[in-house]
Order: structure tokens, then C-alpha cells, then sequence
């Protein structure tokens, strides 16, 4: 077969591969996926960031991620155009690491049987993955300065908690070299020029730094934990070890210096999640040392990949959990048909009511904004530190002066959240305290303010 067909084929397998796994796998409404999707959403309406709804990154992510909603709103579309973004950054993962890369492969299908696949979902952190894997690559093929800078602007507007240490490796190796060095801050600097034009237009300038600075402080402090005891805390220490004692002993400082800036990404949570996003970076440092090349990696680890997931699939399978439900802008979406049955019905009971009289405070807010082509707003992502400085107190005030509303919570969110949930409890417990109990629809709770 013609070289060129082979890699038409590779990459067709990449793209259904990923596919495949964000419809039938990581289909929870309640996560950080939904959320990405709705930022971009909220903009294609119209709504402002940071005034009409609250996010704590950068616009970058939600602006980029408008380019399938010029095309359709459907969230298919949306996970169409990840898919090709998770052919792009494999496409320079093997121009970096040749196809010794196909190894990560796996690393989607541990542990088994959920695995790592909430990796490649669309949003922020995904888009900064493949942005730094663009920076490796620029830096390994000697791009202009110039080109470098702006890639790493990008990263400070995509995640600014990651960005800022992205520069730290061109700041250290490079100062000395007056002219290289220039030409990177240029670049850096057009990108800060941009979004500064952005939101001066806008008029979000104040609450972006309010969100994504000051708010930081709020969002540490609520999500701070006994680390000590944290399992996920220690599998980012260890390598994060590793890489420092290479970064002082040994060579490739700069990449070596670049992968331990992006530890930084499982800052302050050390979750699951985060901490595997390092772990998958940490894994391009050790594929990178292998000695030993085959032209059987891409077929065979492929191969192995698909059968894991159908083997894992059938194992969720067993224990009756998916079922394929339809909404609007969520065409396949999975789900209990329990689960299925519950929204129908609260849509069902919510229907007679102005959409601007109702107030989600639940995990799934955005979702039940989305199928029905609503404006979302800043109850709908109720999490700690996600209000900018002092935000459970700026929630309160504002509803504390709500009138004629009627407020759903999720007994089942409230009820089971343990010590690292991010649901704000003092919102939720104000309602528990000063709204009567109108309903339950399922596990939702329609409340309305004591009169």
C-alpha cells in the first residue's frame, strides 16, 4: 500500500477512534466536558464571559471552540471537531517522538474498565495539551522566536495557572541571547495585545482578572485537602522528582524544564484527572528514552487499545448502565433510561413556567439550559472559586434579592457530596434554609422563597 494511503488510514483509525469513545463513553452530564461545550455555547449566543456567565480560564478555549458552531450546535458536531484536534496532536506526537508514540494509546484504557478516556475531551485542557505538544515540536525544529512567542501567549489565555510557567523555560535558557529573546516577548505580547483589545470591547476586562486572579484565591482555598493522604498527590510527586533530577543531571534541559512546568496542571486539586493529565505528558519523557523502533507499534497498540475498550464496554454493559437517549443539541447521549425519564419529566413541569423565572442550582444546569436553548447565567456553574474573589458571598446577595423564582437542587448532588466536592454548599444549604419545598421530580427539588 502507498505510504501516503497508510497514513490516510492511520489517521482515519485516530478519528473514529476518538470518536467513538466521547459518544459512547464519556457521556456524563454533569462534567467538565458539558461545561466546555456551554462557554462556547453561551458565546454563540451572544453572552459575554465573565459578566453574563462565570468561568475561571481564559476566553481562548470557549472562542476556538465556536469553529463547530458555524456549522450546527449539536454537541456531535462538537465532539466531530475534537476528534480531528486528537488526530492533529498525535500527528505531531509522532513527528516528535516517531511512532513509539502510539504507545499512549493504552494509557486511555487504564485503569481498567473507565480508563484515562476523559483525557481527550474537548475543552481547555485538552486544547493546552496540544498546544504544549506544539511548543515541543517548534522548539525541536528551530521555529522563529517569534512563532514560539505566540504559542505560548496562547497558552496564558487558554490556562493562565499553566501558561505563566510555560515561560519560564524560554525566560531561563533564552535571556542571554538579547535578540531570541526579544522576539519571543514580541510574540507573547501581540497575544496579551489581542485579548486586552478583546475584552476592552467587551467591557469584561475588571471581572476576567476578577475570575481568573483573584479568584484563584477562593478556588485553592475551597479545594484544599489533606495531601499528606492524597494517593493522586504522590504519582505527581515522584515523577515531578524525576524530572528535576534529570533537569540538574543530565541533558534536553529545555523539554526536561518544559514538562515540569506542566505539572503544574494538577494545581490545587490533585485529582484524578489532573494528575493523569501530567502523567500522560510525564510518559512523552520516558517514550522519548526508549531505544528500540518497530513499524508494529501503531497497528498493535492500536488493536490493543479497541479491544480493551470493547472489553470494557462490555463489562459496563453487564451492570446495565448505558442507554442512548436523545435531546436537543445532545443527539446520542448516554445515559439510564431512570435517568432519561427524570429530565423528560421536570422539562414536562418547568414548561408552563418563564425561563427567566427559574434557577438551576444543580451539577446538570447547563445541560437542561442547552436542550432547551436557554441563556445560561452565573448560578448555573455553582462551584467553589468559580465566582471570582469572595464569589459565595457575591452569590448570596444576588439571591437574596431574587424575586418570584423558583429554585432546583439535586437531592442526590447535596445529600452524597463528600469532603472534595466542588457543589457550594452555602448556596445550596441558603435555599434549604429560606425556600419551601414545592415538589420532587425524581431526585430534583422544586423550591420556592418563603413568603
Amino acid at each position: 500500500m502507498d505510504r501516503t494511503w497508510k497514513s490516510v488510514c492511520k489517521y482515519l483509525l485516530l478519528f473514529f477512534f476518538c470518536f467513538f469513545i466521547l459518544v459512547f463513553t464519556y457521556s456524563i452530564i454533569t462534567s467538565d466536558a458539558i461545561w466546555n461545550y456551554g462557554f462556547s455555547y453561551a458565546i454563540a449566543r451572544g453572552e459575554v464571559p465573565y459578566v453574563d456567565f462565570n468561568m475561571v480560564v481564559p476566553p481562548f478555549s470557549p472562542i476556538f471552540y465556536l469553529i463547530p458552531f458555524l456549522f450546527s450546535n449539536s454537541y456531535l458536531v462538537y465532539l466531530l471537531f475534537q476528534s480531528v484536534l486528537f488526530v492533529i496532536l498525535f500527528y505531531f506526537l509522532e513527528k516528535l517522538f516517531t511512532n513509539k508514540i502510539y504507545l499512549l494509546l493504552l494509557f486511555f484504557m487504564i485503569p481498567f474498565p473507565v480508563g484515562n478516556v476523559m483525557l481527550i475531551y474537548p475543552g481547555y485542557n485538552f486544547l493546552l495539551l496540544l498546544l504544549f505538544v506544539l511548543i515541543l515540536y517548534c522548539e525541536k525544529k528551530k521555529v522563529p522566536d517569534f512563532w514560539v512567542g505566540i504559542l505560548l501567549g496562547v497558552c496564558i489565555f487558554t490556562k493562565q495557572s499553566v501558561g505563566i510557567f510555560l515561560l519560564l523555560p524560554s525566560f531561563y535558557y533564552l535571556f542571554q541571547d538579547k535578540k531570541r529573546f526579544f522576539k519571543r516577548c514580541l510574540g507573547i505580547g501581540l497575544v496579551c495585545l489581542f485579548f486586552l483589545g478583546y475584552f476592552l470591547v467587551s467591557g469584561n476586562l475588571w471581572e476576567f482578572f476578577n475570575h481568573c486572579f483573584l479568584g484563584l484565591i477562593d478556588f485553592s482555598n475551597s479545594n484544599r485537602g489533606d495531601i499528606i493522604s492524597n494517593i493522586y498527590f504522590w504519582l505527581w510527586l515522584i515523577p515531578v522528582g524525576c524530572l528535576i533530577y534529570f533537569l540538574i543531571k543530565k541533558n534536553h534541559k529545555l523539554f526536561t524544564a518544559y514538562l515540569l512546568c506542566f505539572s503544574t496542571i494538577a494545581l490545587p486539586i490533585f485529582d484524578h484527572y489532573h494528575t493523569n493529565l501530567f502523567l500522560f505528558v510525564f510518559l512523552f519523557f520516558i517514550i522519548s528514552r526508549i531505544p528500540w523502533k518497530s513499524k508494529w507499534f501503531m497497528p498493535w497498540c492500536f488493536l490493543m487499545s479497541v479491544l480493551f475498550y470493547l472489553l470494557s464496554m462490555g463489562v459496563v454493559q453487564h451492570f446495565r448502565i448505558p442507554h442512548i437517549a436523545h435531546f436537543n443539541n445532545f443527539e446520542i447521549f448516554k445515559m439510564s433510561d431512570i435517568r432519561e425519564e427524570e429530565i423528560y419529566s421536570l422539562n414536562r413541569y418547568l414548561k408552563p413556567y418563564d425561563s427567566n423565572s427559574i434557577i438551576f442550582l444543580t451539577g446538570d444546569a447547563y445541560f437542561f439550559k442547552i436542550i432547551n436553548d436557554m441563556d445560561v447565567n452565573s448560578y448555573d456553574l455553582l462551584n467553589y472559586g468559580n465566582h471570582g474573589y469572595h464569589g459565595t458571598e457575591k452569590i448570596l446577595r444576588k439571591l437574596k434579592k431574587e424575586k418570584n423564582k423558583i429554585i432546583i437542587l439535586n437531592s442526590s448532588e447535596y445529600k452524597s457530596l463528600d469532603s472534595t466536592g466542588q457543589l457550594n454548599m452555602k448556596v445550596i444549604q441558603y435555599v434549604l434554609d429560606y425556600y419551601n419545598l414545592e415538589r420532587r421530580v425524581g431526585d430534583y427539588e422544586i423550591y420556592q422563597k418563603v413568603s
